[in-house]
């Protein structure tokens, strides 16, 4: 019987920075903090100087944090902080019930986000224990995230070199045995030094895909237009010839990420055709607060009983052998808009072609 991971215990005393300017507010949070099922000792600040001055000198298990302060206001109160330490939770408190406020401050860096109406022992004492709990873990994860770059690095190097050496070796053969070789000989040299090549992509693609889960989205205002066009100016000219842009639209995406997700998207409506060279088409259009990109192609198709499968890492809905990849390019756009916050799933008609429908949240 699998046994249960053990409960971390819980602290029965912290110690805790209280910056806060307003001498009435800090009264009513240190009354608050003595009638806490914690013990808490608080340590007071007035300033971010001195909050600095103390977190160089201290040790603390929480920061609670005042976003009004002499000389910084809101977001930059918290920004400022930060900078004196990474280590600690901080808590931020504001008069303002402002939940976007509390939203932004989170995604900023803050632990937990309190209106100071709200405050209370059950409340305190619940913002510091999950705010050293979340605390903990993020640097758990961290540590993990290291680890798996460290490896992911080592093994993409340790496997891709005997798949390098294995298509060296099968060229240097066919070249020095030529003469002694017969023609299925050769064939199948020529079979293992593309199995070999194959394998490579296939490592490199997938240490690619390992490593997106650390990738961080910082959006800006790009136009689709801007991102087609980089697209477009590695094409070969007959391929640009069988891409179309409809109408144009701003989109918030980190640039270098969005021109990998329509970079992929294009090349597979490119690649995937039976009896014609398929055609490759772009629109955008508003859907709320959001953009929805269409790239839809009028090739091969994808079998419905495939369709949910075509986002999963390896896998390849078209299994013609002339057509070159290794199934990894619909679960990189995958997590790419992903970590755009966005949505991304698929239509298709077998032989009539494939639409990749995309979600960018502004």
């Amino acid at each position: 019987m699998k046994s249960l991971p053990r409960e971390q215990p819980r602290p029965t005393a912290v110690r805790v920075l209280l910056v806060e300017d307003d001498d009435d507010h800090a009264e009513l949070i240190e009354a608050e903090c003595d009638e806490a099922p914690l013990a808490i000792s608080v340590v007071r600040a007035v300033s971010l100087e001195t909050a600095g001055a103390a977190l160089e000198t201290s040790s603390f298990d929480a920061v609670f944090l005042d976003l009004g302060l002499p000389g910084s206001f809101g977001l930059e109160t918290l920004e400022r902080c930060l900078a004196y330490s990474h280590t600690c939770p901080i808590i931020v408190m504001t008069a303002a019930v402002s939940w976007e406020l509390g939203l932004d401050a989170v995604k900023l860096g803050a632990q937990d986000f309190l209106p100071k109406g709200e405050l209370g022992a059950a409340a305190i004492t619940r913002a510091i224990l999950f705010g050293i709990e979340r605390k903990r873990s993020f640097f758990e994860l961290e540590r993990r995230n290291r680890l798996l770059e460290t490896f992911a690095a080592s093994a993409g190097h340790d496997l891709v070199s005997p798949a390098r050496q294995i298509g060296f070796l099968a060229d240097l053969l066919a070249e020095d045995a030529a003469d002694r070789l017969s023609a299925s000989d050769k064939e199948r040299l020529a079979d293992i030094g593309a199995r070999a090549a194959h394998l490579r992509q296939v490592l490199r693609d997938t240490m690619a895909f390992a490593k997106l889960g650390m990738r961080v989205a910082s959006k800006e205002c790009v136009p689709l237009s801007v991102l087609i066009g980089q697209v477009l100016r590695e094409l070969p000219a007959e391929d640009r010839m069988r891409v179309s842009l409809g109408n144009d639209a701003k989109l918030r995406v980190d640039p270098s990420l969005g021109y990998l997700i329509l970079k992929n998207l294009v090349l597979n409506g490119l690649k995937y055709w039976r009896d014609c060279p398929s055609v490759v088409t772009i629109s955008a259009a508003r859907r709320g607060s959001a953009a929805h990109l269409a790239i839809a192609d009028n090739g091969a198709g994808i079998a419905l009983d495939q369709l949910e499968r075509v986002f999963m890492p390896g896998f390849r809905a078209e299994n013609d052998p002339r057509i070159k990849g290794t199934g990894f390019g619909l679960a990189i756009c995958r997590e790419l808009v992903s970590a755009h916050e966005g949505q991304i799933w698929a239509t298709s008609e077998l032989g009539k072609g494939t639409t990749i429908h995309i979600i960018f949240p502004d």
